[in-house]
């Protein structure tokens, strides 16, 4: 083929020779640059049908069902999903309302603030779980396009989350012995981010799960996080049972500290009294 539109591009003796041997030309580079670079894109031809469905699966495999990072780990999508899952439950269902019991009912009973460390540190840790399912996400899940209900609240979580953790921190930092207006606003703020983490989870197994053509979810995970949220809220609302024995406990230790600070006081000037200082000799 090249050979005959070689000859006609340079055969001077043809009928409106500078048109055809143009035309011949042009054919001849366009059939050079289809030989070299192909005519498009090439599918690989099978000859069974065993092999056709191997190929198949080969390529969805690779472009579904595993993700392959830089050092070429292959890390496939359930397991994503099932680390993103993972941290947003444990965050959500099982550490922050623990955080929250800790502040709430031992100190109903004693003075000591023992509670205080497993409340920071299991905040501490479901916000380490929180932002590891948002990094899942936002890396694996195309979370920036925020079309869904789950995305939406999401991201409102994440931003909640986020601030109740600087609240509680400038709350240890500078409130005071009594409670004051930063004590408040972390506990009400608080209160929310517990319920905007359980509408994520909700959304979570629900709309978004059939959204990712999971299939419908099982019905379990309905009940299962039906059974949860009960059992916090009831575990609450006995803390807050307990609300009126810890101010009274709290009045009885402000009235003893009080008496104890003003003993301390008398017994000082009594003693003072008895040791008069020494007068000057002559």
């Amino acid at each position: 083929m090249n050979v005959l539109l070689a000859v006609l591009a340079i055969n001077p003796y043809l009928p409106s020779s500078t048109t055809m041997r143009r035309l011949a030309l042009l054919a001849l580079l366009l059939h050079s640059a289809n030989a070299q670079y192909g005519y498009g894109p090439y599918t690989p031809t099978t000859t069974t049908t065993a092999g056709a469905t191997s190929t198949s699966k080969a390529s969805s495999g690779s472009s579904e069902g595993s993700e392959s990072s830089e050092y070429g780990i292959q890390i496939s999508r359930h397991s994503v999903v099932v680390a993103h899952v993972t941290c947003g439950a444990l965050a959500t269902l099982l550490l922050l309302p623990v955080g929250v019991m800790a502040a709430r009912a031992p100190r109903a009973f004693t003075s000591k603030r023992w509670w205080f460390p497993l409340h920071a540190c299991t905040q501490v840790l479901g916000l380490a779980l929180v932002l590891a399912a948002f990094g899942i996400a936002w890396a694996h899940f195309a979370v920036h396009t925020l079309n869904t209900p789950h995305r939406k609240v999401a991201v409102a979580f994440f931003a909640i989350i986020i601030t109740q953790a600087a609240l509680g921190i400038l709350t240890h930092a500078f409130g005071g012995p009594r409670r004051g207006v930063l004590n408040y606003i972390h506990w009400v703020f608080g209160l929310c981010a517990i319920g905007v983490g359980w509408a994520v989870a909700w959304l979570g197994i629900t709309n978004e799960w059939e959204y990712r053509m999971h299939g419908k979810p099982a019905y379990g995970y309905r009940v299962g996080w039906g059974v949860v949220i009960g059992f916090w809220i009831l575990m609450y609302a006995v803390g807050l049972t307990l609300l009126p024995r810890q101010l009274k406990r709290e009045r009885a230790d402000a009235a003893a500290a009080a008496a104890a600070g003003e003993h301390g006081n008398e017994t000082e000037t009594e003693v003072a009294a008895l040791h008069p200082p020494k007068s000057q000799s002559n």
